[in-house]
């Protein structure tokens, strides 16, 4: 799943220079990419509203000081709520302090790390039932 923010994100991360070079991207593929992305992602608001203090790791509640949910990386957990995801995939370190963020009246939703997602995928896949996932740069 994924958002406008997401989608946004991924266009300046698929734009960048050392990105561009290293897998020699057009404009055309880039731009064919996001679209076909978009077109195949669920696409959520990514509206709700989620203040920093929304940071709960492994069931207990954690002070909202050490470490909350990085600014930057609200709406994309905001997505990840909206949309029932069960984990978000990302490289991002200020988001994979979070590892599970539990807000009331939605489900738990766990960061993880890109090398983690493929074998969760893979276990999942031999229980027939695939984890929900929104994908962050």
């Amino acid at each position: 799943m994924a958002s406008p923010h997401i989608i946004t994100e991924l266009g300046s991360v698929l734009n960048l220079p050392k990105i561009r070079a290293r897998y020699h991207l057009t404009d055309d593929q880039v731009a064919e990419f996001l679209d076909s992305y978009s077109r195949q992602a669920e696409i959520v608001a990514g509206t709700f509203l989620l203040d920093q203090q929304f940071r709960i790791t492994g069931g207990t509640p954690t002070s909202p000081v050490a470490p909350a949910i990085p600014v930057e990386d609200i709406p994309i957990m905001s997505a990840a709520l909206e949309g029932g995801a069960d984990h978000t995939v990302t490289d991002d370190g200020g988001l994979l302090d979070v590892k599970t963020m539990v807000v009331s009246g939605y489900s738990p939703v766990h960061v993880i790390a890109q090398r983690s997602a493929a074998p969760r995928l893979t276990g999942a896949a031999a229980l027939n039932r695939l984890p929900r996932m929104a994908l962050c740069a």
